[in-house]
């Protein structure tokens, strides 16, 4: 089957006060049951405490979404992570919801209903849309320039600075897209200043990247799959692998 959309809804408790930015990330270090804010298992440490903005997670698949602690529900779109495990052949994955710094600062803490909730209307929820027909898988692309791990230098400036702009190209694996998806953000997490413009709508190209002044971070997605991306600090531009 084809998971079209994945919704995940969690309950916030009374407890709950202010207001968080919060994300959704793949969790991509291996934990178990005895897994607490220092360690994932019991002989092994996460990357950063409580894997907090570190390695033990994905780049947040959506950005961040404000919560307000009067809200009654937090909703994440997972979609992309659904379909990626769809694709693999895993049957199980973690999700790690954590706050995201507003001007450095987390502003409130907010409490979900777990599993082991006694009201089964409050536990954390799942919608999943699809149909019954195999899912879509796209390729790899071919020849990314500028190649991955690149740094972009202007070799016509006086001492070491990036260059002014770059083109990105490659070989698509098939025809059948309506566009490409370019979103950009000041941070390497990809949550602020976030921005998203299709392809085809070339006004909006120039507009999305000086809005960095300090340098910015990119990808371009093709339906179901992230190409590449870029960063792009003050002094160097770097294409790797997303």
């Amino acid at each position: 089957f084809e998971v079209m959309s994945a919704e995940l809804y969690l309950t916030t408790e009374s407890g709950s006060y202010g207001e968080v930015w919060a994300s959704q990330s793949k969790v991509l270090t291996s934990f178990d049951g005895n897994a607490n804010w220092n360690n994932a298992t019991s002989s092994t440490t996460w990357n950063a405490p409580g894997a907090y903005h570190s390695s033990d997670t994905s780049v947040p698949m959506n950005g961040a979404g404000l919560i307000q602690s009067s809200d009654a529900t937090m909703f994440g779109n997972i979609t992309e992570v659904i379909q990626q495990a769809l694709a693999q052949g895993v049957n199980t994955i973690q999700i790690l919801v954590q706050p995201e710094e507003n001007f450095s600062s987390v502003d409130g803490r907010i409490d979900f209903f777990s599993s082991d909730e006694p009201s089964v209307s409050l536990r954390p929820s799942l919608n999943l849309t699809y149909r019954t027909n195999n899912p879509y898988v796209a390729s790899t692309p071919t020849n990314l320039l500028p190649v991955d791990s690149s740094t972009l230098w202007n070799m016509s400036a006086p001492r070491p600075t990036g260059v002014d702009h770059v083109n990105h190209s490659w070989s698509p694996p098939s025809s059948n897209e309506t566009g490409f998806q370019i979103c950009s953000a000041s941070d390497a997490r990809m949550i602020y200043d976030l921005a998203c413009v299709l392809s085809t709508d070339a006004t909006s190209h120039l507009g999305l990247i000086d809005h960095h002044p300090y340098g910015y971070k990119f990808y371009i997605r093709r339906r179901m799959a992230i190409l590449a991306s870029s960063v792009i600090p003050n002094d160097r531009r770097l294409l790797q692998n997303w």
